[in-house]
């Protein structure tokens, strides 16, 4: 789970780049640079998962985690819409402060990670490997 906070904090700070940025080699360039960090939260999802759940139970786990997963990336797009339209400035402005904005989900979920590894894994990693 510590790739995957890394990744998450360090894609806040990317995504918030994307969202405010106006030149194009940067936005390229920040733009890779939060696909790394995507990537080191993505490649250790099923792991940090299956590091603190019991082994009869990671099929529900990872079913429960896709279905989460998928449902934000249905609902996301629509958010986002909704926001562009709706929002005080044009639509280019919109969508940049939505982008923007979503580096704070990413904090989010990198204390909620962060706070899961100090106060829960240490004991959750020991038991599955003990049952």
């Amino acid at each position: 789970m510590i790739p995957q906070a890394a990744g998450m904090f360090c894609g806040a700070i990317f995504i918030l780049m994307v969202g405010m940025t106006r030149d194009v080699t940067t936005l390229l360039a920040v733009m890779a640079l939060f696909g790394i960090c995507k990537g080191f939260y993505d490649a250790n999802i099923f792991a940090g998962l299956y590091d603190v759940i019991p082994p009869r139970a990671r099929g529900t786990a990872a079913g429960v985690m896709n279905t989460v997963g998928w449902g934000g990336g249905a609902l996301g797009p629509l958010a986002f819409g909704i926001f562009t339209k709706r929002g005080a400035g044009t639509t280019v402005e919109n969508m940049s402060q939505a982008i923007a904005f979503c580096s704070g989900f990413y904090l989010v979920a990198g204390f909620l990670l962060l706070i899961a590894i100090l106060f829960h894994a240490k004991r959750d990693v020991r038991r599955v490997w003990t049952e």
